[in-house]
């Protein structure tokens, strides 16, 4: 599976439930992985957790020889809500947290970390929202590289090829009680063996 990001194309394989990637390459550099970089196992819910090590060489300019060693961590840190640039309000968000650490480039005694957070909804298999930082650090000091996000609207991502799989999960938006049961009250709490709600409709 190739993916184009940034104008890079990623080479991934998928091996039994887990991502792959292999490579990389663009106009000026490419990259490939002796020992690939695990990206993703499914399914990966909250807690969940991935660590590998990546090890790969490749040429920047067709002139210089590039190494790239490290380790990759991949966490299921976070849920919650998300309010987009739209104002839209996505419930039960699913982040995804990222961390590549280098512990070779190639270059002196430099240290690269690169870390990317996604939050995925539920039954979309793109994430909504992404962030990305890169981090280099010689010796004490540690100065950012660069940090971009990026928004990929809930309407960009219905309008995709067909996908069973996600479609079948996707959250029934006539079923959210809670933009139509408010102000519950539950008595008593700690339950014995009766219990009272109160609530509005």
């Amino acid at each position: 599976v190739i993916g184009m990001e940034h104008d890079t194309l990623y080479y991934y394989q998928l091996k039994n439930d887990t991502l792959w990637m292999s490579g990389y390459e663009n106009r000026t550099t490419h990259m490939n992985f002796d020992q690939p970089e695990a990206q993703l196992h499914y399914p990966f819910h909250y807690g969940d957790s991935l660590n590998s090590t990546f090890s790969g060489t490749g040429k920047y300019c067709e002139k210089i020889d590039l190494v790239a060693k490290g380790m990759t961590s991949v966490t299921a840190d976070a849920t919650g809500m998300l309010i987009t640039p739209t104002n839209d309000t996505l419930k039960n968000l699913l982040r995804v947290k990222r961390q590549r650490d280098y512990t070779q480039t190639g270059v002196d005694s430099t240290r690269m970390q690169l870390v990317t957070y996604s939050w995925y909804a539920r039954g979309y298999r793109y994430p909504v929202f992404e962030t990305v930082k890169s981090v280099i650090m010689r010796g004490d000091s540690i100065a950012e590289s660069f940090s971009t996000s990026f928004y990929y609207p809930i309407s960009d991502l219905q309008n995709l090829a067909p996908d069973p799989a996600n479609d079948n999960i996707k959250p029934d938006k006539t079923a959210d009680i809670a933009s139509v049961f408010t102000e519950a009250q539950l008595m008593p709490n700690p339950v014995l063996t009766d219990l009272t709600i109160n609530y509005k409709l």
